[in-house]
């Protein structure tokens, strides 16, 4: 099949359930993740063939996208200050508006990290989920001098070796097993930003 006709069925299809911008955008993400093409590759060249494998996985995918089921958990992943997270069924998909949260909190470690060691802060994060939040934070806050060694801590993988953590201290729960396995499994290797 010709992924031209691959996108106009896909198309016709979810144009039924979202608007036509929207539908777009869906099927274009869709292609471009599971096939590795650019979102013209279809327009620049129209003779290109949807691999035989590719196209059972893209139909696949397109008929949990036409039961509603959202692009994030088709994809299994979903993009959160500027990286990716595993999302499944067992968590909710991070919200962009959630980003403002992050920032709030962000804006608020690094001011008191001007005036007290960020060591001492404790962060919780209550029905964590995928944990995009309590990894975001992790990942993002300032750290603060390390006060017992008297020098500015060390970037990985050397850690300052006095103080176990020069960082605010983040703890993330959640009550659902599955959800807590989610954002146990969301390493800092496979969050940096690309």
């Amino acid at each position: 099949m010709l992924l031209s006709e691959f996108i106009a069925s896909a198309l016709a299809g979810l144009e039924s359930l979202y608007p036509r911008a929207e539908a777009r955008s869906m099927v274009s993400i869709l292609v471009c993740e599971r096939l590795g093409v650019q979102s013209w590759t279809h327009i620049a060249n129209t003779s290109f063939e949807v691999p035989e494998q590719s196209l059972a996985q893209l139909e696949a995918d397109l008929q949990k996208l036409l039961a509603s089921e959202p692009l994030q958990y088709v994809l299994g992943y979903a993009e959160f200050y500027g990286r990716r997270f595993r999302v499944t069924k067992d968590v909710l998909i991070p919200r962009p508006e959630t980003e403002l949260l992050v920032d709030t909190v962000l804006q608020k470690l690094k001011s008191a990290s001007r005036g007290c060691d960020l060591a001492a802060l404790k962060i919780l994060d209550l029905c964590t989920g995928s944990g995009c939040i309590a990894w975001t934070l992790a990942l993002e806050s300032p750290q603060s001098p390390c006060r017992a060694c008297s020098r500015e801590p060390v970037a990985a993988p050397e850690p300052c070796r006095v103080s176990e953590s020069v960082a605010a201290h983040i703890t993330a729960i959640d009550i659902s097993p599955a959800a807590l396995a989610i954002a146990r499994s969301q390493f800092a290797a496979e969050l940096s930003r690309g």
